[in-house]
């Protein structure tokens, strides 16, 4: 197995073991809502998987935050606003594979 196949790995069963499942579900909908293209913002998240997943916003935002601290998102922040929240190639490999496993 190639060394980077083996961190994809391993980066993914940790990351697996590490979530929450909010944060699995989040980052599951942020993989499919960038599918559509069109980029939306930490502010517009909040608001939508709020209300589409049915979770307090206090949870989505701190989901998001430890999403972000885990390199698994970027977003705007407070000091940088308007900037379109998307998932990190290490947020996508993780999100893919769950998404593959809930299939």
């Amino acid at each position: 197995m190639r060394p980077s196949r083996i961190l994809e790995e391993s980066l993914v069963k940790l990351a697996e073991r590490a979530m929450t499942e909010a944060q699995q579900q989040i980052l599951q909908y942020i993989l499919f809502t960038q599918a559509s293209g069109e980029p939306r913002t930490y502010s517009w998240y909040v608001k939508t998987l709020s209300r589409d997943l049915n979770l307090p916003e206090s949870t989505v935002k701190w989901s998001l935050n430890n999403l972000r601290n885990a390199c698994l998102i970027e977003s705007g922040t407070a000091n940088r606003r308007g900037i379109p929240l998307r998932l990190t190639y290490p947020g996508a490999l993780v999100a893919g594979r769950i998404s593959k496993k809930d299939r």
